[in-house]
């Protein structure tokens, strides 16, 4: 109840290899979609539930980022995922320095974050919550979901 997901009625994979999930709709309106005026009352709410991807049960599963169709993450150590992000050429893809070099910044502390293990949303934005204005009602577009320190999705 703390964390609210729509029902999944069906998964699989494509004969391309990419996977899909179909879920219930959830109600409501995309914290992206309220006014600023109406925000106030949904902070609590969107912290609690930031609090309930952190403390849910991830079971028996292994490592951390992103995690393989065995609920397996493809890392050994939150700081190998941190590491292996903020190693990627952003420089090439923004064409901005300041990105480089803050990626390049990120790699450096990435050996002082702690091994902390738990889900992450990784996309917990303003357009994959949804609220009825005083409540959460969805937290939907899992496809980023990794392992790690719930610090990411903040």
């Amino acid at each position: 109840p703390a964390l609210p997901i729509p029902a999944v009625v069906a998964h699989g994979v494509l004969d391309d290899g990419n996977g899909f999930c179909i879920s219930h709709m959830a109600e409501g309106v995309t914290l992206q979609g309220l006014p600023p005026q109406d925000l106030p009352p949904v902070l609590a709410p969107v912290a609690n539930v930031l609090q309930a991807i952190a403390v849910s049960d991830i079971g028996s599963a292994r490592g951390y980022g992103p995690f393989d169709a065995s609920g397996n993450g493809r890392n050994a150590s939150w700081q190998e995922f941190l590491s292996a992000v903020s190693a990627y050429d952003w420089g090439s893809v923004t064409g901005d320095n300041q990105v480089a070099d803050m990626a390049g910044r990120c790699a450096e502390l990435a050996r002082h974050c702690p091994n902390v293990r738990a889900l992450v949303h990784a996309d917990f934005g303003s357009n994959n919550v949804l609220t009825d204005g005083h409540r959460i009602t969805g937290v939907i577009d899992w496809s980023e979901a990794m392992y790690g320190d719930p610090l990411y999705d903040i």
